[in-house]
């Protein structure tokens, strides 16, 4: 069982809801992710709003 900590109640259920939702992905895809998690590059986009926007733009959403 994994232990969920955040920074308040609000984080902690934050961070819980996302995972619930990873939680439902494949194996495979949930594997990739942890890939992409390891990457300072990766990391990059998704810690910033101008980032993520390209990231999200990118993949069409």
């Amino acid at each position: 069982m994994i232990q969920v900590k955040g920074k308040n109640d609000l984080d902690t259920d934050l961070r819980l809801e996302a995972l619930q939702a990873l939680n439902k992905l494949s194996t495979q895809v949930l594997t990739r992710l942890e890939q992409l998690s390891k990457s300072q590059s990766a990391l990059t986009y998704l810690k910033t709003e101008s980032g993520f926007k390209t990231v999200k733009a990118f993949l069409g959403m």
